[in-house]
Parts: structure tokens; C-alpha cells; sequence
């Protein structure tokens, strides 16, 4: 499933759709997101400058899970000191990356990492905002009810869009195909999250948000469900995608 883009197709986001979005996270004056994703390009480079230098699989998962605990190490006494701004954050971090990674990947890796300019005029997140999203997505609900009202709006949805099929509306069926798509995708990054011990749902926030920015990319219409569900499928590692499929396919009439 491609991502069809001015640039041409293409299967997945890269760091530079991250960094794109980190800016215009900053720009709006949102910290939280604008960090989270400067954070999340920095681990797609890190992944591709493995993957370009051959290192196996099982290493590289290593790796990463040495980065992240030296991350997670560093982050919790930044985020104890009052000074720390969004961009010492993201330093933080990726400083804590680059002395988890042997000398050469480090070496190889560091020039390809983003200036973090764009964060300077970002006042820090307040305290209790990663809580705070957490509580607006969920609307009062359980995590679990959460994805059950999604699910159920979608299976809505798709048996609205083939009645309007019936009848000959097909706007009006795109449009409730792509919603249904919407409910789905968004009960598949809920689910995602809480399978990684992800509380704050920073992995939803980031990928949904992505998956929007391709989608307004792409010029296609809102309403065109290939170019939607292509968006929803490039945020993805290609192990999720049939995951995510199954999902979708919930709910559609037989």
C-alpha cells in the first residue's frame, strides 16, 4: 500500500516527516508533540543509519533497547530541574542515544541528525500535559471502552456508507468509509500503545498526527479512502499493517 505524494509513492514516513512535523508542532506552540516527534526522528535516523550499515536485526533491537532505558535514565533527572527547555530535552535524549551506540554507528549517525532550531522559541510543556492529552482522548473512558466506542463507530459508519451505495450516494459513502477508517485507525493506535507500555499514548498522538499531515500532502480529497487508509498504512512498521487491516475489516457488510 503506497503513500502517494508530490515527491512520488512511497511505503513509509521518514525522518524528515517527523522533523516536518516537529516544526509545525513548534510553530503552533505545542511542546509535548513538537518534541515527540523531533524525538522520533532522531530514532528513525538511528534505525536507517543500522539498517545502511548491515548491523542484524536482533542487534539492532538491542541497541534500541539500550538507547531507550539511557534515554529513559537521562529524561527523568531533566525533567526534575526546572531550567530544562523543550530543545535541552531533545538534547538530552539524543545525547543519551549516541553514547548508547559504538563509537563508528555514532560517528556515522551524527551528522545526519536535525538542527533543533525550531524548538527555541518553545515555551516547555506544563506539568501534567502528557496526562492531560492522555485524559482528552479518552473522554472519561476506559482505555478499553475507548476502543470499544471507536470500534462501534466505525462498524456504524461502514453499514451507513453501504446503504448510501444502495442508493446511489456515493459521496456520502466515501465519506462514511473514511470515517469508518478514521474510528478504526484510531482504535488500532490505542490498542498499539497499551501493547508497549506506552500510558501517555505519545505513539497514538504521533502517528495519527502523522498520518494526517500525509494525507493533507497528498492533495487528494479527505473523502478519497485509498489515499487515507495509504496514509494509515505509511506511519506503520510493515509488521503492523495486516494488524491494521484486520481492524479496518471490521464491521464491513459481507
Amino acid at each position: 500500500m503506497l503513500m502517494q505524494t508530490e515527491s512520488g509513492p512511497r511505503e513509509s514516513v521518514t525522518a524528515d516527516d517527523h522533523r516536518d512535523l516537529s516544526a509545525r508542532h513548534a510553530a503552533d506552540g505545542d511542546a509535548r508533540r513538537a518534541a515527540l516527534a523531533a524525538w522520533a526522528a532522531d530514532l528513525h535516523r538511528v534505525v536507517t543509519a543500522m539498517t545502511d550499515l548491515g548491523v542484524a536485526p536482533e542487534h539492532r533491537q538491542r541497541r534500541l533497547e539500550d538507547a531507550a532505558s539511557a534515554v529513559e535514565a537521562v529524561l527523568v533527572g531533566e525533567l526534575a530541574t526546572e531550567r530544562t527547555s523543550v530543545r535541552e530535552l531533545v538534547e538530552a535524549a539524543r545525547d543519551a542515544v549516541m553514547a548508547s551506540l559504538n563509537p563508528g554507528l555514532a560517528a556515522a549517525l551524527e551528522p545526519l541528525l536535525d538542527d533543533l532550531g525550531h524548538l527555541d522559541e518553545v515555551e516547555p510543556p506544563a506539568p501534567g500535559l502528557a496526562n492531560e492529552a492522555v485524559l482528552q482522548r479518552l473522554g472519561g473512558r476506559g482505555g478499553e471502552e475507548l476502543v470499544g466506542d471507536l470500534l462501534g463507530a466505525a462498524a456504524d459508519c461502514r453499514a451507513v456508507a453501504h446503504v448510501m451505495g444502495e442508493l446511489g450516494d456515493t459521496e456520502e459513502q466515501r465519506r462514511q468509509d473514511v470515517n469508518a477508517d478514521l474510528a478504526g485507525f484510531e482504535a488500532y493506535l490505542v490498542l498499539a500503545s497499551a501493547a508497549s507500555g506506552d500510558a501517555t499514548l505519545a505513539t497514538t498522538d504521533l502517528r495519527w498526527d502523522l498520518a494526517g499531515q500525509l494525507v493533507a500532502s497528498s492533495g487528494d480529497t479527505p473523502h478519497d479512502s485509498a489515499s487515507v487508509r495509504a496514509a494509515m498504512a505509511a506511519v506503520l512498521a510493515p509488521a503492523e499493517r495486516p494488524a491494521l487491516a484486520a481492524v479496518l475489516d471490521l464491521g464491513t457488510p459481507g
